[in-house]
């Protein structure tokens, strides 16, 4: 019945999903009951729902998907629900340089979701719903929809140089971690993505920001910790580390092994 229920309050189209569906502006696609959905090459995919034991996290799964997808332009909402489902998807959105809104947990009907991923500290707002769409809006408007560009306030790439110094300074000072021995695309991915959160037009007009508020030191802090959750990134070592090092040295049984 949530098509039915939904089509009452929105505008837009309201449809389950289906199998190969090309996705539109102005729609909204609901997980059909017992399937799992995702997103590729802007088509919707499903697959039944697992029949082994354990949790089905249709949210998680969904987000993953768009994360991979979509990138920094990719937006997760955690509105009321029972259950945890969403908390582990809105990670893969973080480390995609996506946006994670969620709602505040005293305001839903249901707080097993919403607090479950507040209690991450991965949202970048935890709010009232009615709140939400200025937020999500304003972010959008600052997306760039080409790469990321080179941050350049005014005076060349060598002002731009010093005024990124001046940001990883401020955090050094704040947080004691140098980021200057991060990766450059990352750390400039993760700023961008602060400065259109905070609504600024220039890097210059983000340092002074930064100047002023502890808390979105802060934040900048953690969205530059952000760590990957794909451990295995060289499954060729780890594939070779397992055939030719861990199942001769278990197979063999002589000692204990520690890992």
């Amino acid at each position: 019945m949530m098509a039915s229920i939904l089509s009452k309050y929105t505008p837009m189209a309201v449809a389950e999903g289906e199998e190969g569906m090309a996705i539109a502006p102005n729609h909204v696609y609901l997980i059909p009951p017992g399937k799992t959905m995702t997103v590729e090459k802007g088509r919707l995919h499903l697959t039944a729902k697992s029949t082994q034991r354990g949790l089905h996290l249709p949210i998680d799964a969904f987000f993953s998907s768009l994360a991979r997808e979509y990138g920094e332009r990719a937006i997760a909402v955690v509105l009321s629900g029972i259950g945890s489902d969403g908390s582990r998807g809105i990670r893969a959105i973080k480390e995609a340089d996506g946006l994670v809104l969620v709602q505040e947990p005293k305001s839903a009907e249901f707080d097993g979701m919403p607090s479950a991923a507040a209690a991450t500290g991965l949202a970048d707002f935890v709010l009232a719903p009615e709140a939400m769409p200025e937020v999500i809006l304003n972010y959008a408007r600052r997306l760039p929809l080409a790469p990321t560009p080179p941050l350049g306030p005014e005076g060349g790439q060598a002002s731009a140089d010093a005024t990124l110094d001046t940001v990883l300074a401020i955090l050094q000072e704040h947080a004691g971690v140098d980021f200057r021995q991060y990766k450059p695309s990352a750390v400039v991915r993760r700023i961008h993505r602060r400065l259109a959160i905070n609504k600024c037009e220039s890097l210059n007009e983000y340092v002074r920001l930064l100047e002023a508020s502890d808390a979105e030191k802060s934040a900048l802090y953690r969205d530059l910790l952000i760590g990957v959750t794909r451990f295995f990134r060289d499954p060729d070592a780890f594939e070779a580390l397992q055939k030719k090092v861990l199942i001769p040295l278990l197979e063999a049984g002589r000692d204990p092994v520690r890992v």
